[in-house]
């Protein structure tokens, strides 16, 4: 369905896609994660799309992380567009 894949930014660059599906799956289980990586660097731009098995759960979830404080960073959590 249309709507339900969502933007995450503010990670922290050294989380690994491991990581970082921990933290989104504590609300529901993931039907995909991409987590945007720095081919030079290998770590993570800090940012990522991801979407839930589940629909009902993106609101929820979505009120969860956004503003949650990882490290010294913030997570910017919102519908992708």
């Amino acid at each position: 369905a249309m709507g339900n894949k969502i933007y995450v930014g503010g990670l922290p660059t050294c989380l690994n896609q491991d990581q970082v599906k921990e933290l989104l799956q504590s609300f529901g289980e993931l039907k995909g994660l991409n987590l945007v990586m720095d081919t030079n660097t290998n770590l993570n731009k800090g940012f990522a799309f991801f979407e839930y098995c589940d629909p009902s759960v993106t609101d929820h979830a979505i009120a969860g992380l956004h503003g949650m404080l990882l490290g010294d960073r913030r997570l910017v959590v919102q519908r992708s567009i």
